[in-house]
């Protein structure tokens, strides 16, 4: 079940690298959130930027996994937070393979990492979505934020 375990900390490097280092204890389904992250990481060695004021979180899944299902997890994580961002009135698309933008602007990314080689261990699963953060200026014109789209403060809980 998902969500069943959450672990929240106030700062971490990556929640997806909480995840990796402590994988033998956490069980399937656990959520790490974090309020910062400080080596925040999108795909290809990317780099997320991470303020507190965001909602950053892995998620966990040791069982049914598979490398045939990876594409679904990217796809029912991406339609998840199209859903959860169209609830608060924004038109969100998603952007081939891990994006979601608003406005041809990045608002979340998604990355997710395997486990294991020939059989698969585990997958985690990284979001990060820009909720409260209006200064995104260091990114230029390619990221937006939920309070920059709708002016309303949102609670990250």
């Amino acid at each position: 079940m998902i969500g069943k375990t959450i672990l929240k900390f106030d700062q971490l490097n990556s929640t997806n690298d909480y995840i990796k280092k402590n994988i033998v204890d956490l069980d399937d389904g656990t959520i790490v959130v974090a309020k910062q992250q400080t080596k925040g990481k999108g795909r290809h060695g990317n780099v997320w930027y991470s303020p507190e004021g965001n909602l950053y979180f892995s998620i966990l899944v040791k069982k049914n996994v598979s490398r045939e299902n990876l594409f679904l997890w990217t796809m029912r994580s991406s339609l998840a937070i199209v859903e959860i961002l169209e609830k608060q009135g924004l038109n969100a698309k998603i952007k081939y393979p891990n994006d979601i933008l608003i406005n041809n602007k990045k608002i979340s990314g998604i990355l997710i990492e395997s486990i294991g080689y020939e059989e698969l261990d585990a997958v985690i699963i990284g979001i990060g979505l820009n909720v409260n953060v209006e200064d995104l200026n260091s990114l230029g014109w390619k990221a937006t934020s939920m309070v920059l789209e709708t002016n309303e403060c949102y609670n990250i809980d």
